[in-house]
Parts: structure tokens; C-alpha cells; sequence
């Protein structure tokens, strides 16, 4: 028999092996990947009754679910694959944290996506949330007036990422909300290099500069701030006492 696609393939296997929990699994991807998310629901689920003891459907119906933005209820798939798995299957410590980062829940997503990319380096998506979590984190820390601890999350978001401008930029500003002013410029102007036209970037750039004891620079920064926005950066001047050249 000629099989003319995935899903023509695992309904014939279906009909051939109605106790086969590979087929259902395989099957309800298949449907994933075709954006038809509540039949790959019903599949997954299938799969689970079949063998329940495995992890993976388990880890498939929480992410059937966290597509059709049913997050609350793919908690529980995903946490259930990860006490089947012994917290091996990566795919579900990624996807928990993925979750946790939608939901807004950063504390808990840093140590999974953390351990996610441990077990697998690089997968983009998991590098984007991480990323994100570690971000947004670390500002409510440092909003918090916790700003050490902001600084050592910002810190790993750029050892994992390399170059991200808004993470140097909020490294910059943790450290000077630790009185760091010399330690926060380098951060600030790689910010400023990689986005010139971000007045924020500039803004505490001149801060910095002003802190360190070095005008001319903290000077130059706000001409170059005032052509980006001259209302902020008058108010910058009129808090530091500095004058642009």
C-alpha cells in the first residue's frame, strides 16, 4: 500500500495495531505539525491510556495543549513527563520552562531552561526564553533594589548570548546602582555601539560617565542624546550639573 503522508501512514498503522501507543504518538505529531492542534490533543491522550507509564506522550500533550494557549493545563502533562523521565527527557524540562516564561513565572523557568541547555546547547528557542527570563528577572530584581543580584543574572544572559544590547545596557545600570560608575561603562558603551540611536543607552552612558569623573565624555554623550531626544536629555543634564559641549 502506497502512503501518501505521515498522517495516512500512522492511520494505517492505527488500523492495523489498535493498541499501538507509537502510532498514536506518531500520528498526533503529525497533526502538531499541520496546526491541528486539538485532534493531536485527543491522539496524545490516547497514547497516554495506551501506556501511560511513558514519558513522551505526556510531554506531547502539554505541548498540544500550551499551543492552543491552554497553559494552566499543560502544567501538568509536562510536569508528569518529567517524574516519568527522572527530569532526563529534555524536551520537557525545556518545555516546562518555555511555559513558565509565558506565564511570567521567570523564577522558575531560569533553573529549567538553565538545566535545558545544559542537556542540549544552543536550541534556539530555549536560548531566546532563557534569555528572556534571565532579562526580565534580573530587572525585577534590580527594580526590587537588589541590583548585585540583577547584575549576576544580566551577566550569564551575556555569557550565554554573547552580544545582546539591552542586556549590557541593564549590566550598566545594575552596576551603578552599585556605585560602580568605572565598572559600568564598559557595558553602557557597548550598548551605545550596538544601538546609537537608543536614547536610554545614552542616557546612562552619561551617568556613568558623570560618576566616574569624567565630564567631557558625560558632554559628549548628551549632545549626542539631545539630537535623540532633547527633552531627556535636559533632564539628565539638570540631574548631573553637566553641559554638553
Amino acid at each position: 500500500r502506497a502512503w501518501h503522508d505521515s498522517e495516512s501512514l500512522w492511520r494505517s498503522a492505527i488500523d492495523a495495531d489498535p493498541t499501538c501507543m507509537l502510532c498514536y504518538n506518531n500520528l498526533g505529531h503529525a497533526l502538531l505539525a499541520a496546526s491541528r492542534h486539538r485532534e493531536g490533543e485527543a491522539l496524545f491522550r490516547q497514547a497516554i491510556a495506551l501506556r501511560p507509564e511513558r514519558a513522551g506522550p505526556w510531554n506531547n500533550l502539554g505541548t498540544a495543549l500550551a499551543l492552543q494557549q491552554r497553559y494552566e493545563e499543560a502544567e501538568g502533562p509536562y510536569t508528569r513527563a518529567l517524574e516519568l523521565s527522572g527530569g532526563r527527557l529534555r524536551d520537557a524540562v525545556a518545555n516546562l520552562g518555555r511555559l513558565r516564561v509565558v506565564q511570567g513565572r521567570y523564577v522558575e523557568a531560569i533553573p529549567l531552561l538553565r538545566r535545558a541547555n545544559a542537556l542540549k546547547p544552543g536550541n534556539p528557542e530555549v536560548v531566546e526564553s532563557f534569555r528572556l527570563a534571565l532579562k526580565n528577572h534580573g530587572y525585577a530584581l534590580a527594580s526590587a533594589g537588589r541590583p548585585a543580584d540583577a547584575e549576576t543574572l544580566f551577566r550569564e544572559g551575556l555569557h550565554l548570548l554573547g552580544d545582546d544590547a539591552d542586556l549590557f545596557l541593564n549590566l550598566g545600570r545594575s552596576r551603578l546602582d552599585q556605585s560602580r560608575p568605572a565598572d559600568a561603562g564598559g557595558p553602557l558603551e557597548r550598548a551605545v555601539q550596538m544601538k546609537p540611536r537608543n536614547p536610554h543607552a545614552r542616557r546612562w552612558l552619561a551617568r556613568a560617565y558623570a560618576r566616574a569623573g569624567a565630564p567631557d565624555r558625560a558632554g559628549a554623550e548628551l549632545e549626542a542624546l539631545a539630537s535623540l531626544d532633547a527633552t531627556l536629555a535636559d533632564r539628565v543634564k539638570a540631574e548631573l550639573g553637566v553641559r554638553g559641549r
